[in-house]
């Protein structure tokens, strides 16, 4: 997947604060908008699975928290970076949304070359991630290919080795003189 293809849902409770973000990121990723952590779960839930999430903390209903909690636990989704999005300036905020998975902190009011640079590095991150990952599975199916040929030439060997040994201990037919 290169960058450019990128699919990235923004979910955030604040109309206004979408259209910024959709607007500095549609021109160079395809984004989804969702107004509230329900709808983004449910996007997610109908497959509809982002290369990386956007997720405002401060949200009615279901925080950005709870929803990060949710997208972590869930096998097929943990390893999407989810990015908090947030006006909290606490440090024990955001020692609770890493807590809970989160990739990364991008603060309101948002600089616009900060939030380029921070979704541009985690995608590139999340891809050499999943090229680490199908790289070893493929190794690993190489290996265990290769230890079933080994095995199966050893148990040849065996069987070839035994019928040297058995043919050896035949007593030898009397000499003709």
């Amino acid at each position: 997947m290169n960058e450019a293809a990128a699919r990235i849902l923004i979910v955030d409770d604040q109309p206004d604060n979408l259209l910024i973000l959709e607007d500095l990121l549609g021109r160079h990723y395809t984004v989804h908008a969702a107004c509230d952590g329900e709808e983004a779960l449910t996007r997610l839930a109908d497959g509809d699975r982002p290369d990386l999430m956007l997720l405002d903390v401060v949200m009615p209903g279901m925080d950005g928290f709870e929803v990060c909690r949710r997208v972590k636990a869930a096998p097929g989704l943990r390893d999407m970076p989810v990015l908090l999005l947030t006006s909290l300036e606490s440090a024990a905020d955001e020692e609770y949304g890493l807590s809970l998975g989160a990739d990364d902190f991008i603060h309101k009011p948002y600089s616009p070359p900060v939030v380029l640079a921070r979704v541009n590095n985690h995608l590139k991150l999340a891809r050499a991630s999943r090229l680490l990952r199908d790289r070893n599975e493929d190794l690993e199916r190489l290996v265990a290919e290769r230890t079933r040929e080994i095995l199966c030439q050893s148990e040849q060997l065996i069987r070839s080795k035994q019928e040297v040994i058995a043919s050896q201990g035949r007593p030898s037919p009397p000499c003709a003189r």
